[in-house]
């Protein structure tokens, strides 16, 4: 369900407010987009119809659209699973280093521009 992803996902964004400003943008950008999923929750019932709405209506590839959101939302919460992994298994770098780490292995291949 839409509902329950969203506001599941919410929990997830007070995590990146400790990764320092660099991170701020991120955590703005995530939290934008969860806010859109939960307010399309109320229209779209699941993850699968609110994807094949967009694909229906020749959304998908507009910016703003909500499976667009869904897959911005969908790498933030990859950041936060490298970004543990990464900190299990690191014996001496920081919280800054892990997150680094982790926005290398996630955002990297998508931006065009570093962070």
């Amino acid at each position: 369900e839409v509902a329950s992803f969203s506001r599941a996902c919410s929990l997830v964004s007070v995590l990146f407010g400790h990764l320092g400003i660099a991170f701020k943008f991120a955590e703005k950008d995530y939290v934008a987009k969860v806010k859109d999923l939960t307010v399309a929750s109320k229209d779209i019932a699941t993850l699968q119809s609110l994807v094949e709405h967009d694909v229906k209506n020749n959304y998908v590839k507009d910016v703003s659209s909500h499976s667009c959101n869904l897959l911005r939302v969908k790498r933030g919460l990859d950041m936060v699973r490298v970004l543990f992994h990464t900190i299990l298994i690191a014996d001496d770098k920081s919280l800054r280093d892990c997150a680094s780490i982790a926005y290398q292995q996630v955002f990297v291949p998508y931006h065009s521009f570093p962070i």
